[in-house]
């Protein structure tokens, strides 16, 4: 088979079809599972790590196409649909002309037709399931709820949606005159269409025993009164018709508040996935995960390789950590003559990229940064992040002539490592233009930023040379979190994490039973700067009032440990030989 066609595409998954979505899927941790349940769910996580994936595989017109894949029948005991919530149907603006009242009844609107739009949309893919009776009989209900006959030329779905458009063009028309108390007493809501349609349909026989899953995409992207509109529907207590899935971003993750003022409850109201995992070594869930999703990548254009065998380790890189483990495993045995295998071994791993980066000599370039592992290590536990070096790989081998007919054995380590620098290289120059591509960020805080992140690369590569247990730690935890300090910090840290160059994740403190939130540094950003990309499960502990200074430019203390090798991690020369 041809391997022209780059398999590592990561682009948006509502942009992809519904073919390549089902052929690219992977159930993470049966989250499948969940989400084919009258749970309601919340799935968190930031742009890239699989949400709207996740949502788009469970949705009525994709379990259709695996079905007819796997030569099974369908199942339409439970019926997903996805609502965008960045689309025009329900993001607008206009609830800013309106008072409170009026604006939650417009808001609301915009919302249950987006909702009926998108079901509806779902339904017609099986729109033959319907008998003619039945849909002589949706037609007349649905008729009564829409004050209005739908049209006869196309089939009731198709109708629906019709019907939904409609609605929304004649509440904007309302919207654009002086007057738009007449708009009210057309105004439509989640209880007087959204809920009454789906007893409709379910009136059919084909629909008696469905269960609708109204699958929210986005939903940071919602105003405050579409927030508290869906709290409110999360808080039903009759699941037995519909349940919510939704996925939002962490940074501005919507309020709890319900309509009436309440609070949803996570273990009562919902529960949450968390989208994001910490990777800590090949073994974990991530780790597991990511090789699977590489796999599936590969074997769709025909290669049988393992992940590991496609994107090999550059043999110089492998015998300098094998060299380096060797010495720290001497090291340890002489020093610990009593410990177990266990211990030494995590001692080896925790010490072996800091030991082969301290004995490279200073006018060395920077590691060939290559192999599966360091890929995944990379990605810092975010799917899209893995597969854009993935895809750039692809790229700069299909370009050379030698490859023939397509046909890619795997990525030659020299190349693996040059586009890892280069992806490194961009992630910095993404800190240079945080103003323009961050909406709300002011040139003085990207520069505050950038010099945030300049000295914490200076913090971690002073660990990695003189820290003697936790010397890759590349997260940290913040103490002394004076809430002075940490007003000013918080904008800062918040700008970061939505270019998607620090991750915010929750862990066990030291302090035994507590938890608190640690913060992680794009790994995509160490490379460039000579440093280990893998780091280490451990985090340094950095004062908040350090960590804002160093964004006026002021080093992060760091108590120095006696060591012997001070080398300097920077280095101009670049990796020449393309196929080495």
């Amino acid at each position: 088979m041809s391997t022209r066609k780059n398999p590592f595409v990561y682009e948006q998954a509502r942009l992809m079809s519904d073919e390549v979505v089902a052929q690219y899927y992977i159930d993470d941790h049966s989250h499948g599972r969940l989400l084919r349940s009258r749970r309601n769910i919340f799935l968190i996580g930031e742009r890239g790590s699989g949400k709207t994936m996740e949502l788009l595989y469970n949705t009525l017109p994709i379990q259709k196409l695996v079905m007819e894949g796997d030569n099974s029948n369908l199942d339409l005991g439970y019926i997903g649909a996805l609502v965008p919530a960045n689309t025009p149907l329900i993001h607008r603006q206009e609830h800013d002309l309106l008072d409170r009242f009026r604006a939650s009844v417009v808001s609301e609107h915009f919302f249950a037709l987006a909702i009926v739009f998108h079901l509806s949309e779902a339904l017609g893919f099986v729109a033959d399931s319907l008998t003619v009776e039945e849909e002589a009989a949706l037609r007349t209900e649905l008729a009564f709820y829409f004050d209005s006959p739908l049209p006869h030329q196309t089939d009731i779905f198709d109708a629906v949606c019709q019907m939904a458009q409609h609605e929304s063009i004649e509440a904007q028309k309302a919207l654009n005159v002086p007057a738009v108390e007449g708009m009210y007493t057309h105004a439509l809501s989640f209880s007087s269409l959204a809920v009454p349609f789906m007893r409709a349909v379910k009136k059919a026989a084909a629909f008696r025993e469905s269960h609708f899953m109204l699958m929210i995409d986005d939903a940071h992207m919602l105003n405050p009164y579409q927030v508290r509109s869906l709290n409110s529907w999360i808080a039903y207590r009759d699941r037995s018709l519909f349940s919510l899935k939704v996925a939002t971003a962490k940074v501005g993750l919507p309020a709890r508040k319900t309509g009436t003022g309440g609070d949803i409850l996570e273990g009562h109201d919902f529960l949450t996935i968390d989208m994001e995992r910490p990777f800590h070594n090949e073994g974990s869930d991530f780790g597991k995960f990511a090789a699977r999703v590489v796999r599936r990548r590969l074997e769709s254009v025909g290669v049988s390789k393992s992940p590991e065998e496609f994107f090999s380790v550059h043999p110089r890189l492998a015998s300098g950590l094998r060299a380096a483990a060797e010495s720290i495993r001497s090291r340890a045995m002489k020093e610990m003559p009593n410990a177990g295998n266990k211990r030494i071994g995590d001692y080896v791993y925790r010490q072996t990229w800091a030991e082969f980066i301290r004995k490279r000599s200073p006018q060395a370039n920077r590691p060939l940064y290559s192999g599966f592992s360091t890929l995944t290590f990379i990605s810092t536990g975010v799917i899209r992040n893995l597969l854009e070096p993935c895809f750039w790989m692809w790229e700069a081998i299909m370009k050379d002539a030698s490859v023939g007919d397509g046909r890619i054995k795997g990525i030659p380590p020299s190349i693996q490592a040059k586009v890892i620098l280069d992806r490194s290289e961009v992630a910095w120059a993404r800190l240079r233009t945080l103003d323009m591509t961050i909406d709300g960020c002011s040139h003085r805080d990207a520069k505050r930023v950038r010099r945030l992140f300049e000295e914490l690369s200076v913090y971690f590569q002073r660990r990695l040379f003189h820290h003697r247990s936790e010397p890759s730690a590349t997260s940290f935890s913040l103490s002394g979190r004076d809430s002075g300090v940490m007003n000013q910090l918080s904008p800062l840290l918040s700008i970061a994490q939505r270019a998607q160059l620090l991750y915010i994740r929750e862990g066990p403190a030291k302090t035994m039973g507590r938890r608190e939130l640690y913060y992680v540094p794009n790994r995509i950003l160490w490379p460039s700067r000579g440093m280990d990309p893998h780091g280490q499960h451990a985090r340094a502990s950095i004062m908040a009032k350090d960590v804002l200074a160093a964004s006026e430019g002021r080093a992060i203390p760091f108590h120095v440990q006696t060591s012997s090798h001070q080398h300097n991690l920077f280095s101009t020369e670049e990796v020449t030989d393309a196929r080495e």
